[in-house]
């Protein structure tokens, strides 16, 4: 399950800006599944680590989109996303280290009408 509060404004009548920041658990302990049957049967996450727990992580989200209209109902809209997901205490391994933070870009081009 997640808590994803979001908040977005408009500058301009074209631009859309996006803030959200995700907090993600685990309904279950945090488990691989071969993790697990190589520990026979006790939940183990992909690091090895047994009873690992909930807490997945929390990402903090950013984003623009702009679309312009073009001629009657055409228009092109294109739109930036960039989040960080920092791993929780669910990806730690044994010696209870985690997996750096995981960054993503995403650009996007579309044509509607």
């Amino acid at each position: 399950f997640y808590f994803y509060p979001t908040a977005s404004i408009k500058p301009l009548r074209q631009m859309t800006l996006m803030a959200g920041l995700l907090l993600a658990f685990s309904s279950t302990p945090f488990a691989q599944a071969w993790r697990t049957f190589e520990s026979g049967g006790v939940a183990t996450n992909p690091y090895g680590k047994s009873e690992a727990g909930h807490y997945l992580g929390c990402e903090f989200d950013l984003g623009v989109d702009w679309n312009q209209p073009l001629w009657q109902q055409l228009s092109v809209s294109a739109g930036l996303q960039v989040g960080w997901f920092v791993p929780g205490s669910a990806f730690a391994d044994a010696a209870g280290e985690r997996p750096g933070v995981v960054s993503r870009f995403l650009g996007r081009l579309a044509l509607n009408w």
